[in-house]
């Protein structure tokens, strides 16, 4: 009776480590996707750097507006 239930006990365990393998493999893939998307955050503009590039183009184009006004003939 307690050989069984070793023998069924080490069977489970092997069906343990198996899952464990697959867990442990899924999660390197996620570690790997988590470190890729960090990277590629940390290369995007922030909202600042968003907020003085749309300031400056509004700054230019009304510069320009400006000019054409100025020196359009009469």
């Amino acid at each position: 009776m307690l050989e069984q239930r070793v023998a069924q006990l080490e069977e489970d365990i092997k069906d343990v480590k198996s899952s464990l393998r697959s867990i442990e493999a899924k999660l390197v893939s996620i570690g790997e996707s988590v470190a890729e998307i960090k990277g590629k955050v940390s290369q995007s503009p922030t909202w600042i750097q968003l907020l003085i590039a749309l300031i400056a183009t509004w700054g230019a184009g009304a510069a320009i507006v400006a000019a054409l006004i100025r020196f359009a003939p009469k």
